[in-house]
């Protein structure tokens, strides 16, 4: 409702409307370790929880099985683990600053 708030006071006002629709597909298994941990820092995460999230995200390792036939042990490079709280909260880290460049500009996020 927000959204449509926006538009109307906008159109009241003969405001210039622009409107972009961002689809995050696969968000989480994108998430680059070493973008996250800069963004991690900057909030001003340090310390013994840093360290752990730094783990957390680099030393986990996947195997495919297909036909029966496991793979070796592979590093997962980016991504974050799906299922938990924390994954949630490391993907909103990484999109905090999305509307940093944006002027003279209403910006709304929703899910």
């Amino acid at each position: 409702m927000l959204y449509y708030k926006d538009i109307y006071e906008a159109l009241e006002e003969g405001k210039q409307i622009d409107t972009v629709f961002l689809n995050f597909a696969r968000a989480f298994d994108k998430v680059d370790h070493e973008i996250l941990m800069s963004k991690i820092v900057k909030h001003k995460i340090k310390g013994k929880i840093a360290k752990w999230l730094n783990e957390f995200l680099n030393e986990r390792k996947f195997r495919v099985v297909a036909n029966k036939t496991m793979s070796d042990e592979e590093d997962v490079t980016s991504g974050v683990p799906q299922g938990t709280v924390l994954a949630a909260l490391l993907f909103l880290i990484m999109i905090t600053d999305i509307d940093e460049n944006i002027k003279e500009s209403i910006v709304r996020c929703f899910a």
